[in-house]
């Protein structure tokens, strides 16, 4: 019960900080001026039940996808039909594809609707309309920044995690240099209040590095959002931002 709590509460956080974050970003895009109770209002209004809305939408679309081969591989089954199992077999990495293709397409749903303040359907047909003819270029800028990302909260977090598990690594170190002295396998009642002492440290880790995804991921989507923009043509050409001000480019 208290661990079903603690994991709602977590999920909510993190959408509020989502919101947030990502509403924080585009007003530091667009130069706006936006302060924390901005984002704060932002993130309590009807904008994040939108969001949870268009997560819900787009996870169907994802089981309405796998499941017509399942449902073709449960026919043939039935009907002891091995045709009907081909076709559904062929079918599963077709379902792979087209679930990888939407994610990139609908990638920028969440500032649409945060954002642009759009609906759950109208934000997908947004990001829908921004990431096409620029699909693998999303796919590859996106999988670049994360990659970037996940190296920086590493280089982060390692010194963190050695910190938090030096309470383990010291004992671990002990455990071995005793029974190296005394000739003597090890005892299970020791391993175990070892690897039982990880807890706290490990929990530290995880925060952490959750904590740094959630503040870095909405701000990769915040760049994506704006280029996918800019090269459809939404902002100032170079020669109107001379007497306009600047405009967010292409990255």
């Amino acid at each position: 019960g208290l661990m079903f709590l603690g994991e709602l509460i977590f999920l909510i956080g993190g959408l509020l900080a989502y919101v947030g974050v990502l509403s924080t970003g585009c007003a530091e895009m667009e130069n706006q001026a936006f302060s924390w109770e901005d984002a704060l209002r932002r993130a309590f209004s009807v904008r994040s039940l939108r969001l949870v809305g268009a997560t819900i939408v787009m996870g169907l679309a994802v089981v309405g996808v796998f499941l017509v081969p399942i449902v073709v591989i449960l026919l043939g089954t039935a009907l002891e039909e091995n045709i009907l199992n081909g076709v559904g077999a062929l079918l599963l990495p077709v379902a792979f594809g087209v679930t990888f293709y939407l994610i990139f397409r609908w990638y920028v749903v969440s500032p649409a609707i945060v954002w642009e303040d759009a609906g759950v359907l109208q934000a997908l047909s947004r990001s829908a309309s921004l990431v096409k003819g620029h699909w693998w270029r999303t796919f590859g800028v996106v999988l670049l920044m994360m990659l970037v990302t996940q190296l920086a909260i590493s280089l982060i977090t390692t010194p963190i995690s050695f910190v938090a598990m030096w309470g383990f690594i010291s004992q671990y170190f002990q455990l071995i240099g005793d029974m190296a002295a005394q000739n003597a396998s090890p005892d299970p009642e020791q391993i175990l209040k070892l690897f039982g002492s990880l807890g706290w440290g490990m929990g530290m880790m995880i925060v952490v590095s959750s904590i740094l995804s959630m503040l870095i991921t909405p701000l990769i989507t915040v760049v994506v959002y704006y280029d996918l923009r800019a090269r459809n043509g939404e902002f100032p050409t170079p020669a109107q931002t001379d007497s306009e001000g600047a405009a967010p480019q292409p990255v």
